[in-house]
């Protein structure tokens, strides 16, 4: 597991800090942070879905240049006997 300390954290840890002494505040902080904290693993998985997308999309394009490769080479050195050469 991964622990980091970025802004969504360091307002959370304020937001209980402050929590006696600034209600409305402390409430403040402890919503941007939880929405911050969201909107970063959205945009994670995001990231995630995009990589895999790509990478599926690669494999299907190496897939599809040896297939037609393969194609082309039988077209190519297929003999056909119609009579003309």
């Amino acid at each position: 597991m991964k622990l980091t300390l970025n802004m969504p954290e360091i307002l959370v840890i304020g937001s209980l800090c402050l929590y006696q002494y600034a209600f409305a505040f402390s409430i403040i902080l402890l919503v941007l942070g939880i929405s911050g904290r969201v909107m970063s693993y959205a945009v994670e998985m995001q990231e995630k879905k995009e990589q895999t997308e790509a990478g599926k999309e690669a494999i299907r394009s190496a897939i599809d240049s040896v297939s037609n490769a393969l194609t082309l080479g039988n077209i190519v050195n297929s003999k056909k006997d119609n009579g003309f050469h």
